[in-house]
């Protein structure tokens, strides 16, 4: 065998080799659609006060393995989760400063609202975004910010993106 040829073999098996291994580990879980449709007729019979609990974690849906939905709540005792043959581990985590990290998100939504050539300005260092008296507000040089106008225009491509996904 050639040189060039044994070298074109072994990359081809590295390479193979390389791509099963990142098939292998990176392999994203398969969704099941008919869970997906179950589980959204179930939030859809939920009462308003149900439906808040869901959206801020208070309680939430799991499949079992009998393939029925079940509905758990915070309020649940240990006796009663394990009479529903279920099982809990509490998630040990400490967060240093809770006011930061609130911040921080806030400030990643309020981003989220600005139009491009804000956006633009606040990612070149040109303004910034500052909490005061429990609102948010972009701080600006107005002779730059006509510059990033001109430069990105004042559309809103996440804001448009967001009301779609809304209607």
């Amino acid at each position: 065998m050639k040189p060039t040829v044994l070298i074109i073999v072994i990359w081809l098996i590295a390479m193979g080799s390389l791509l099963g291994i990142h098939y292998f580990f990176k392999k994203k879980p398969q969704i099941n659609k008919t869970v997906i449709m179950k589980i959204e007729a179930k939030l859809e019979s939920l009462t308003d006060e149900q439906k808040t609990k869901m959206r801020y974690f208070e309680s939430g849906i799991i499949e079992l393995a009998s393939g029925d939905l079940c509905i758990v709540d915070s309020g649940l005792e240990d006796n009663e989760i394990m009479k529903r043959g279920l099982s809990e581990r509490k998630i040990e985590f400490h967060i240093d400063d809770p006011l930061f990290l609130e911040r921080q998100m806030m400030i990643k939504e309020a981003f989220k609202r600005l139009n491009d050539a804000e956006k633009h300005c606040v990612t070149d260092m040109h303004s910034v975004i500052l909490y005061r008296d429990g609102a948010y507000y972009l701080i600006f040089d107005p002779k730059i910010y006509k510059e990033y106008i001109f430069k990105y225009g004042t559309e809103c491509k996440s804001c448009e993106d967001k009301k779609g996904i809304k209607k």
